[in-house]
């Protein structure tokens, strides 16, 4: 995973805090990092896990990514245990990362082939998921707001896992007009977790690339002003619409 040891220094610089009395990341997000074999409520989940300095690697990697929520965020979507492995599969494919709302735990996961920006990617994209289950208390809401800005199909992310070697789902540009990519196409909660993901990942420069296509798709613009405003008005998390109305000079 190419990139990955640029954190360990900020890791190690949080680590000498800790040590003069601040809070961890743990207590700041009221969270707890579990590296134990844990099974998950459909017994489909099977990971490896890691090794000290994996361990210490992956979990300054993750923090980074989490730490871009408000602190009380994963008290509000009942968020308690953050589970960290490697080469993670759930049933047949591997993911590197996995929502489990029924027993409060998300699964991130290291994998020897994954880049930085996609682990990163997936973390936004699935904690949506897990935001959304916290809200409406299911993974695939049919939200009316929504429903009437979509035009796509509903067969569920799994149908990418089938073919993504023959088709190109993630890539932006790849889907329709109104549609980040094709794989948004696959599921509202898809889009919605899709254009999470793209807005909140700095790697790679995926925020930027994204927003160039959304200035310039009118659908898009309501799209993902609409799932940011849900952020604000039911999570508590407005500074993502903040960021989108000053780029978009609506403020």
């Amino acid at each position: 995973m190419k990139n990955l040891f640029l954190f360990v220094c900020l890791c190690i610089l949080t680590l000498t805090s800790c040590a003069q009395g601040e809070k961890t990341f743990e207590e700041k997000y009221n969270i707890q990092f579990d590296y134990s074999y844990q099974p998950d409520t459909w017994s489909l989940v099977k990971y490896d896990t890691l090794s000290g300095n994996e361990k210490e690697k992956f979990t300054a990697f993750i923090s980074k990514c989490l730490s871009k929520y408000p602190e009380d965020f994963f008290t509000k979507i009942n968020l308690k245990y953050v589970v960290l492995g490697k080469d993670l599969m759930f049933d047949k494919d591997y993911r590197a990362a996995v929502p489990d709302n029924y027993k409060n735990q998300m699964y991130f996961s290291y994998r020897e082939s994954y880049e930085d920006y996609y682990i990163a990617h997936s973390v936004f994209h699935e904690m949506n998921h897990y935001a959304e289950f916290s809200i409406w208390n299911t993974y695939t809401y049919n939200w009316p707001k929504w429903k009437v800005l979509y035009n796509g199909g509903r067969q569920g992310g799994v149908t990418a896992y089938a073919n993504s070697n023959i088709v190109d789902y993630y890539s932006i540009g790849t889907g329709p007009a109104g549609f980040i990519n094709l794989y948004s196409t696959l599921g509202e909660e898809e889009d919605r977790s899709d254009l999470i993901a793209f807005f909140m990942n700095d790697l790679e420069n995926e925020h930027n690339r994204m927003m160039d296509k959304v200035k310039s798709d009118t659908l898009l613009q309501k799209k993902l002003k609409l799932v940011l405003t849900l952020y604000k008005e039911k999570l508590g998390f407005g500074s993502l619409l903040e960021t989108y109305e000053k780029e978009m000079n609506e403020k």
